[in-house]
Parts: C-alpha cells; structure tokens; sequence
C-alpha cells in the first residue's frame, strides 16, 4: 500500500515544527532554566510527546506509572529526541505543533534535536529499550 500524499495544511505544520526547532536551539543556551520537549518509543510504536525541565526525571516518572495517562497505557521503551527550547511557552508551542504531525514525520526530526541527547537516558531502568517499531499516531 502506498503512503497517501500529504497535504497542504501536513506539509505546513511539519515546516512549522522545524522552525521551531531551528529557533528554540538558537536561544536555549542563554536561558538559565530550558525547557524540552521530549518524544517517547512506546508499547505499540506509539509516540508521546511532552515537556519537561529534566527530561530524565520525567521519563522516569512515566515508566513509574506516574505521569500522563497515556503513558500508562503504552509504557514508554525508550527516548527518542528531546529538543530544548529557551522557556516554558516556547516549548509549549513546539508541543503542540508536534502533536499535529504524524508518527512517521516526528521520526524524521529525530536527527535534528538539540540539547539533551538521547543517550543520556539510554537505561534508566531495566524497561527502557531501543527499538523500531511500527509507526504509528
């Protein structure tokens, strides 16, 4: 089966998000207290996206069963990207333009993180795995 095409308003959201990239990245070194957004590898291929100040704490508590309900659900395997931006709003914007976009185009931003790597946060417990799977939303 092919892939369908992407439409005008996907191909404008995913442009969106790499500005936002590019600019968070820009300024996030002078900022005392950063903000990331994070991508999770959950049970199922799913991808979660979130914000945190210490990405690895938040990861932490998500594999604990204490984060978001999502998490719960589809227990996260491993840390993806994590993207660092200069405060909270600018991070909370970056979110929500990543929560418009596909599974398959979160992946292709992967190389583009700034900041936090994710090997930081390769093993934080025995749970957290690397992994290809499926793509999904």
């Amino acid at each position: 089966m092919s892939k369908p095409a992407r439409s005008p308003r996907q191909v404008e959201l995913f442009t969106r998000v790499q500005i936002l990239i590019d600019a968070g990245g820009v300024d996030a070194e002078a900022s005392p207290r950063p903000w990331f957004v994070y991508l999770l590898e959950c049970n199922g291929g799913r991808i979660y996206t979130g914000i945190a100040v210490d990405v690895a704490k938040r990861l932490t508590l998500h594999q604990n069963g204490k984060g978001a309900s999502f998490t719960r659900m589809h227990v996260p395997q491993a840390l993806l990207a994590s993207f660092k931006f200069p405060d909270r709003a600018a991070a909370s914007r970056a979110e929500a333009a990543f929560k418009r976009l596909g599974a398959a185009q979160k992946r292709t931003l992967i190389p583009m993180q700034v900041g936090f790597a994710a090997h930081e946060c390769a093993v934080i417990s025995g749970d957290v795995v690397s992994g290809n799977a499926a793509e999904q939303r």
